[in-house]
């Protein structure tokens, strides 16, 4: 997989000669796209799904819960456990946030 055969350094920030590397945002949203792809399958099996919103410039990432998922009792606890997984390849992440859509 992508992310298995990839460096850690390549997906962190890089300390050289006190220098701060910043990743590029299309680089996080890769990540943590490959990420929710690993998890998908385990909600998928419930009728459900995530889709990745967002990812701020603070490394806030923006998700929003789709099909089976929108309405289930334990949402906050996949959110958790959605954390603790991208967080595994994405280390800067500071949190996580669901976006409610009104409109669906």
């Amino acid at each position: 997989m992508f992310i298995e055969h990839c460096s850690k350094e390549r997906f962190e920030f890089a300390f050289r000669k006190n220098e701060i590397i910043k990743m590029e945002k299309s680089e996080k949203i890769k990540i943590i796209e490959k990420s929710l792809d690993l998890i998908r399958p385990y909600l998928e099996q419930d009728g459900g799904d995530i889709e990745l919103v967002d990812i701020t410039d603070d490394d806030v990432l923006k998700v929003r819960f789709e099909k089976s998922c929108m309405n289930c009792k334990f949402k906050r606890q996949t959110l958790l456990v959605v954390e603790k997984h991208v967080r595994k390849y994405y280390t800067e992440l500071s949190k996580i946030e669901e976006v409610i859509s009104l409109s669906r």
